[in-house]
């Protein structure tokens, strides 16, 4: 099944819109365009795969300037011929088409606006913003980032060359991510952050960090996170129990992330809204070209937009490995059979963290506890398993990933084959 996407597009027939698609295609990502193949992902077929190879081929030569890299391929699907144009990022950056630069959103094209293509020029620089150089710095200090390298790795020895090992300072003058970790600074665009009521119109309390170092601004959001998600006690059966209301450690990595991976030329401020039921990150900037949605989500690769900054949260323990981040989100709930959120815009990012609903916990541990008395009358399958407690694929897929982070059961077997068993 071939499904649309913003590296893929598929075409019915031969028309010249495509030829917008590939200069998006050049401008941010590798993508492909497979012609025979309808919008619906129904295999049309080309009769004359010659022809069209050639039409494209000149169409591409004469229409976009400079000319991208691309190679074609006839493939055969279901007994009908199909023709892929596979198109490559390149570094002439930006391509254009009939004049005009064109990107890529979800499964449309449009021209180019000016965030994009200060976008592509910040990419495609030497140096990133983060890098640049600072004009009219007397007077910056580093106090907060001293103390914390004092604390976290025993640095006393806080001089100029630290600042030039650790990118904040070039050729006598801080860099823009100098500034960033500066404690008193120009740069008014940080962190909002709210806690609201029963809607939106009701504000609970509301603070705005801008003009400080990063730093202050990640702990004050984090006591700010403490002072209205703490741990909490109940009694339950005559049993008092310790309780959280949300993963501290879900929350901190996300907000490290918002910090470490916006987009500093945009003029916004990184949202936090503090609700009963859940917490909202929204931060500005979009994914690099370097990584898709899929590869982000997955929270098996990372690409930093501000690598310097992402340096100083690692050194400082902030973050721990890089490109594990959504995976700890994601792996901070799995206990508790709830699951967070994240969305991508060409323009934001945005994580919901949800309120552990303790509820929906009890009705995880006695689906558990079913799985350990199936698996006590010997190995089972996880469709065997699925079959017995009548639940989604998905649902029973994290009620066994969280037996074997439990080290309660283990998988063996490969393939169709694969079991589990009571350790």
């Amino acid at each position: 099944m071939f499904i649309e996407s913003n590296e893929l597009e598929l075409k019915r027939g031969y028309t010249k819109s495509y030829l917008k698609t590939v200069c998006a295609f050049a401008n941010e990502r590798n993508g492909k365009i497979i012609f025979g193949i309808a919008d619906g992902g129904d295999i049309i077929g080309i009769e004359d795969d010659t022809q069209i190879r050639h039409q494209i081929e000149n169409a591409i030569y004469d229409g976009l300037k400079p000319t991208p890299e691309f190679k074609l391929d006839v493939n055969e699907i279901d007994g009908k011929k199909v023709v892929t144009l596979t198109v490559f990022r390149g570094s002439a950056i930006p391509y254009l088409y009939q004049g005009k630069a064109y990107m890529r959103v979800d499964t449309s094209t449009f021209v180019a606006d000016a965030f994009r293509m200060r976008k592509w020029f910040e990419e495609n620089s030497n140096i990133n913003f983060e890098e640049s150089l600072v004009d009219g710095t007397d007077g910056f200090g580093f106090d907060s980032l001293k103390k914390a390298f004092e604390e976290i790795t025993g640095m006393t020895n806080f001089t100029d060359g630290a600042l030039i090992t650790l990118g904040l300072m070039r050729n006598g003058k801080y860099t823009q991510a100098g500034r960033f970790f500066s404690d008193d600074n120009s740069f008014s665009f940080g962190i909002d952050v709210v806690k609201f009521g029963r809607d939106s119109s009701e504000f609970i309390k509301r603070k705005r960090l801008t003009n400080q170092s990063l730093l202050k601004q990640f702990n004050e959001v984090m006591d700010f996170f403490d002072n209205y998600y703490h741990d909490y006690e109940v009694i339950e059966n005559g049993e008092r129990k310790s309780r959280i209301k949300l993963p501290r450690n879900a929350f901190r990595e996300a907000l490290a992330n918002a910090v470490v991976h916006r987009n500093y030329q945009i003029n916004a401020n990184i949202q936090i809204e503090f609700w009963d039921d859940r917490v909202k990150i929204t931060s500005p900037g979009g994914l690099t070209s370097d990584i898709s949605e899929k590869q982000y989500l997955s929270g098996g690769i990372s690409v930093p937009r501000n690598a310097v900054i992402a340096n100083i949260f690692f050194r400082l323990k902030i973050i721990e490995t890089f490109g594990t981040g959504i995976g700890r989100i994601k792996k901070e709930y799995l206990s508790f059979g709830q699951v967070p959120k994240f969305k991508v815009t060409p323009n934001t990012i945005e994580v919901i963290l949800p309120v552990i609903n303790y509820d929906q916990k009890n009705r995880l541990d006695n689906r558990e506890e079913i799985i350990t008395q199936l698996l006590k009358k010997g190995p089972a399958s996880r469709s065997q398993i699925q079959k017995a407690l009548e639940l989604s694929p998905s649902t029973v897929k994290n009620l066994l990933s969280n037996l074997i982070s439990q080290n309660k059961i283990e998988r063996f077997g490969k393939g169709t084959a694969t079991k589990y068993r009571l350790l």
